[in-house]
């Protein structure tokens, strides 16, 4: 029995508990049955209903689940443990015949903000247990609406129950229209690793492996396998990857001719007014390949999506990018990459962490002691500050750079560069450069 609850939901908005726009509501492909259920396999628990979506778990084979409402897609969302995912219904027994769902709900496809601190729970209610907790401005996918004003949303690939009261619908959705000019580069569909993943010859745990792909790294997709693996072009050979740890996303046919930086944690979406695929961190920065006159089309770390033009600002002329988790620091020069080397930075505590951010360098000078009046003293050839008492300088006294060497002996927040390569940088940046910390 395919459940309508249109009315219910406008009721609320009359009621002013929210606010949408008439078109963020799609045709319902969630439907009533409810019950217990047991597992006739391991199987994976997935944020949205379809096998192309992340895994965020997994359930074992005879475990007990209790089922929320089905998709006509062949998957139920299902509570267990205390979490919330989509699973197959394929490796699901009935414990309870026809049994109807107790909730009530309308099947959405939107983006929401978060008005002020949220608590994410596995019902829609404040009975149900805490999963996690959203900070305001935070934006989530909002999956469905309850006919009790509460939605049922994915925050950081976790799934869990809202407050609609705390929720500002955003006024566009991934089934409003948005026309592209002709002219926008062309995306073949790809794979990208969310942590380092084996390539093999064949769709299986005990096939050949034949290279490693390492997190952030992309690989042409030919054809989603049944089981969940990822048919790819390897070298000009056909292999495979494990569905569980890349993916989906696109390999930009083009060049990248501008960068930008966020200055605030913002969003990244599918498409121009589309869904959000994830929540881009302060000061990372972004590849672009195409705009228009709202959106950029970029690549960051890998994903490739829409970005919202105000969210961000440019990175022009020359300027520095020093990536804490990679160790290493990046010049350009306008669109061009000058030079990569990697770098120590501050050690991994509270008092010496590189602080991150957008700075300038502030002053250019030679052969300068560097010292906190305390606890160190070192001479430097080449010192650029760009953050106090923090800057880029050549740092004599290290023979290896980059790595993990910062989380145990890293700086006291300064940049230590190898002193092979420091003068190319000193000699290329300005008093004013630009200066992006990011991690």
């Amino acid at each position: 029995m395919r459940i309508n609850f249109r009315k219910a939901l406008f009721s609320l908005l009359a009621a002013g508990a929210i606010s949408l726009c008439t078109h963020s509501i799609a045709n319902a492909e969630f439907f009533s049955k409810g019950g217990r259920a047991i597992t006739t396999s391991k199987v994976n628990a997935r944020v949205e209903d379809s096998m192309s979506s992340d895994r965020i778990g997994g359930i074992a084979i005879n475990s007990e689940v209790e089922r929320i409402f089905s998709s006509t897609t062949g998957y139920d969302l299902v509570r267990y443990n205390n979490f919330l995912g989509f699973v197959s219904n394929e490796y699901l027994t009935d414990l309870d015949l026809d049994v109807e769902s107790p909730y009530s709900f309308q099947e959405m496809h939107t983006n929401a903000r978060v008005i002020e601190g949220l608590r994410l729970r596995v019902g829609p209610s404040t009975d149900y247990d805490v999963i996690d907790s959203m900070n305001a401005k935070t934006v989530v996918r909002v999956l469905a609406a309850m006919d009790n004003g509460w939605y049922l949303v994915n925050h950081e690939n976790k799934l869990g129950f809202c407050d609609g009261e705390f929720l500002q619908l955003l006024n566009y959705s991934v089934t409003e229209n948005y026309e592209l000019a002709s002219d926008v580069p062309n995306l073949i569909p790809a794979v990208v690793a969310t942590e380092n993943v084996k390539i093999r010859a064949a769709a299986t745990t005990e096939s050949e492996k034949l290279d490693l792909l390492h997190t952030g790294e992309s690989l042409k997709a030919i054809e989603k396998m049944p089981n969940g693996w990822y048919k790819v072009d390897y070298k000009g050979r056909e292999a495979y990857v494990c569905g569980d740890f890349v993916k989906e996303t696109y390999i930009i046919e083009g060049d990248c001719y501008k960068r930008v930086y966020f200055p605030e944690t913002r969003v990244i979406y599918n498409e121009p007014r589309g869904y959000v695929m994830g929540e881009v961190p302060q000061f990372e920065m972004a590849e672009v390949y195409y705009e228009d006159d709202s959106f950029y089309l970029v690549k960051i770390n890998g994903l490739v999506g829409y970005i919202n033009k105000r969210d961000v600002k440019l990175l022009n002329n020359t300027y520095v990018v020093v990536d804490i988790s990679e160790q290493k620091l990046y010049l350009y020069s306008g669109d061009e990459l000058v030079l990569t080397t990697d770098v120590v930075t501050g050690k991994d505590t509270k008092d010496r962490r590189s602080d991150l951010g957008i700075f300038k360098i502030r002053a250019k000078k030679r052969d300068v002691n560097l010292t906190d009046g305390k606890t160190y003293s070192s001479h430097v050839d080449y010192w650029m500050p760009y953050n106090g008492g923090e800057g880029l300088h050549d740092a004599k006294w290290r023979k290896k750079f980059g790595g993990e060497i910062y989380k145990k002996n890293g700086s006291h927040g300064c940049i230590n560069l190898p002193p092979s390569i420091t003068p190319t940088i000193y000699n290329t940046v300005e008093v004013g450069t630009q200066v992006l910390v990011k991690r």
